[in-house]
């Protein structure tokens, strides 16, 4: 174990997403490979930080919080998170260290690299081939950049455009990720809750085509460490709220769709799922909660459109800051 110190963000969430983190029975609080306890940091996960990223090559962000927390493969054996990550000795694909059950990490999944790891890169990679400013190229970064929690934590006035196939798209990754994050909610584990994962994309802020596949769909993306999303109340929610985004694009916003802001539009689907078209309906969790879950679903839709809009505008008005807004 020693002689591998370090776990990357990219080999942590491939196991998050073939292995369910949970909690450690109480006769079995340590490890099966490494005999640490469950939920402790552990001596060989100091590393030099900037040592690393003096390194050659791509670099890669470090995971070195929570890595040996105990999850659960598909197989029923129990590990923390760094021995099953280090027993994958960079490899997309093994077996389980005690039945031998083959595991497999989603590195064939599609992943859209903007950069390699580094703000700087990233932000000079956006402002080379979108033909904008530094400033700006950083402002867009962010944007692309930003995580689930970020946008639930948005409050401030935006407007968005109404953009079916765009919204389409994000809803079922949108309907796990929120129902992932309740998940570990309530496990109530020490620390924050997972990143997200990242083969579950929204689409790209600054992409202005959206090719939507209807068989990346709820089913699609389910996960056992999302439950709420697998219930069928979630699944009557996705086919009301695909049928309501199809339906109110002709109806929504000004002549290209824009809407002055995002929030009256969240409230009143959110006001016309609960109270007109899912009355009884409590996801399994209860009905506080689930009202909880479906507004966090309908803000954070919204709002990435909004941001997406804002990223959209940016690049309209440096690459032609002589037309009037449209």
């Amino acid at each position: 174990m020693e002689s591998t110190p370090i776990l990357y963000q990219d080999v942590v969430d491939g196991i998050l997403a073939i292995a369910e983190l949970t909690k450690a029975p109480t006769n079995k609080s340590t490890c099966y490979i490494c005999s640490r306890e469950y939920g402790s940091m552990g001596s060989g996960i100091e590393i030099n930080l900037d040592l690393l990223s003096q390194l050659p090559g791509a670099f890669r962000k470090t995971f070195i919080e929570h890595t040996v927390e105990p999850v659960r493969t598909s197989c029923g054996h129990m590990f923390c998170i760094f021995c099953l990550g280090v027993w994958f000795k960079n490899e997309s694909a093994c077996t389980c260290p005690m039945c031998r059950h083959p595991l497999h990490l989603p590195y064939n999944l599609e992943r859209e690299n903007t950069d390699d790891g580094r703000p700087e890169v990233g932000i000079e990679g956006l402002s080379i081939s979108l033909n904008v400013s530094t400033p700006l190229a950083a402002e867009l970064y962010r944007i692309v950049r930003m995580e689930t929690r970020e946008l639930l934590l948005t409050s401030e006035e935006m407007p968005f455009k109404w953009n079916a196939e765009a919204m389409l798209h994000d809803l079922p990754v949108i309907m796990v990720s929120i129902a992932r994050r309740f998940y570990y909610q309530s496990l109530k584990l020490q620390g924050s809750v997972p990143k997200d994962l990242f083969f579950m994309r929204r689409h790209s802020a600054v992409r202005h085509f959206i090719e939507w596949d209807n068989s990346h769909n709820l089913k699609f993306f389910e996960r056992t460490d999302a439950p709420l999303a697998g219930h069928e109340h979630a699944f009557a929610l996705y086919k009301i709220l695909c049928e309501r985004i199809k339906d109110l694009e002709a109806v929504m916003g000004d002549d290209v769709g824009r809407c002055s802001n995002w929030e009256g539009p969240a409230r009143t689907l959110m006001y016309k799922v609960v109270h007109e078209y899912m009355p009884e309906a409590d996801g399994g969790v209860g009905g506080a909660r689930w009202r909880a879950y479906i507004s966090c679903v309908i803000k954070v839709l919204f709002v990435w459109q909004a941001y997406c809009e804002r990223a959209h505008m940016l690049i309209r008005s440096a690459q032609w800051p002589t037309l009037d807004d449209w």
